[in-house]
C-alpha cells in the first residue's frame, strides 16, 4: 500500500512561530497605525480623531460600558463590528465570517457594494500588516524542522499568505492556496467559502457584488486549487494508494468550508489527523468545527482520536506577547 500525505497549514502554524497574526492583534495594529499616521493623511480612516488620546486597551475597556462609542467614533463597518465581536483566540475565520453574516443578512442596511468597498479597505490593511509581520519572522523551530524533514515527500497546502513555511521547504514545494503576500501572479484571497447551498443562493440573486469576496468563486482564479482536487481524483482510480491529511493550526472555521469539504470528502482520503495546541480543548474545538463541515458519518470517521503526540511545537518567546 502506497500512502500519500497532505499537510494543510493554517494560522496556528504562524502563531507557533510567535508571529502576531491573531485577529485581536490585527485590530490593535489598525488602531495604533491610524493614530500614528493621522486620519487627515489617510484615505480611508477607521475612526475619528477624538480617540487619539486613548490607547487601544482603554477603548476596549470603554466599549464594555458604552456601546455608543462604536457608533459615534468608528467609521468602517467591519472594524466597528469586529470590535463588538472581538475574539482573543484570534482566528482569521471570525472576520471572514462576519463578512458573510453581513452580506446575507436580509435586514442589513448595507448594500453589497458598500460592504465590499469597506471590506476591501480591511484587506488592504491586512496585507500591509502581514508584510510587516512576515519580514520579522526568522524563528525556526527545531522540532518542526525535524518533522518536515522526515516527511519531505508530503504535499503541503498553505492556507496562510505568509512565507513561514519557506523556513523549512523550498517555495516551489508549497501550494499557496489563498495567494501570497506581494505576489501579483498569486494575489491574496480573503473572504468566505460557504457551503454550496449558500453559494447557490448568492448566485440566484444575480448581482455579482454578492460574489466579490466568496472563495467558491475566487478559487477559480487560482488554477492550483483545481489541480489539487484532480490529483486526488486520479489517486482514487489507482489501486493500492491511500491518502492521509494532517491539519497544522487549521481552525476549520466556516471561511474554509468550501475547500475543506470538497478536499476531505474524497474517497481516497482515509484519515485526518488534527495537530493541536493546548491539548484536548484545542483538538475538540477543531474537531467540532470539522464535523460541521463533514456531514456524512463516513467522512467524520476519518478523523483520528486525540493523541498528545500531535501537539504543535512552539517557538521560544522573542519578547513577543501572544494573546
Amino acid at each position: 500500500m502506497h500512502k500519500v500525505k497532505y499537510l494543510i497549514v493554517g494560522n496556528g502554524f504562524d502563531r507557533a512561530h510567535k508571529m502576531k497574526t491573531s485577529y485581536f492583534q490585527f485590530l490593535e495594529f489598525l488602531f495604533n497605525d491610524q493614530k500614528k499616521n493621522k486620519p487627515e493623511i489617510i484615505t480611508n480612516p477607521l475612526f475619528t480623531d477624538d480617540l487619539f488620546n486613548k490607547s487601544f486597551e482603554e477603548v476596549i475597556e470603554h466599549l464594555q460600558n458604552d456601546i455608543g462609542l462604536i457608533q459615534e467614533h468608528f467609521q468602517n463597518i467591519f472594524y466597528k463590528m469586529a470590535l463588538l465581536k472581538r475574539d482573543t483566540n484570534g482566528y482569521w475565520a471570525d472576520l471572514e465570517q462576519l463578512y458573510l453574516e453581513l452580506l446575507i443578512d436580509e435586514n442589513s442596511s448595507y448594500s453589497p457594494k458598500k460592504l465590499n468597498t469597506e471590506f476591501k479597505i480591511i484587506i488592504e490593511y491586512l496585507e500591509k500588516y502581514l508584510v510587516i509581520e512576515n519580514s520579522k519572522n526568522d524563528n525556526k523551530i527545531n522540532a518542526l524542522s525535524e518533522y518536515l524533514s522526515l516527511n519531505k515527500f508530503a504535499k503541503i497546502i498553505n492556507l496562510n499568505y505568509t512565507t513561514t513555511l519557506e523556513l523549512y521547504r523550498p517555495k516551489d514545494d508549497i501550494i499557496y492556496l489563498h495567494g501570497k503576500l506581494n505576489d501579483i501572479e498569486n494575489p491574496i484571497i480573503f473572504g468566505n467559502g460557504p457551503d454550496d447551498s449558500v453559494y447557490d443562493t448568492l448566485l440566484d440573486l444575480r448581482n455579482d457584488e454578492y460574489l466579490s469576496y466568496i472563495k467558491n468563486h475566487l478559487y477559480k482564479t487560482n488554477p492550483k486549487v483545481d489541480k489539487i482536487l484532480k490529483d486526488l481524483d486520479e489517486c482514487n482510480g489507482l489501486e493500492g494508494i491511500e491518502c492521509s491529511v494532517e491539519l497544522f493550526g487549521v481552525s476549520c472555521g466556516s471561511s474554509d468550508h468550501h475547500f475543506l469539504l470538497h478536499f476531505l470528502q474524497r474517497e481516497v482520503i482515509k484519515e485526518i489527523i488534527i495537530w493541536h495546541h493546548n491539548g484536548v480543548k484545542s483538538y475538540s474545538e477543531t474537531k467540532l468545527n470539522l464535523e460541521r463541515i463533514l456531514r456524512s458519518k463516513t467522512d467524520r470517521n476519518k478523523i483520528l482520536p486525540y493523541d498528545s503526540k500531535y501537539n504543535i511545537p512552539q517557538a521560544e518567546n522573542k519578547n513577543t506577547d501572544v494573546i
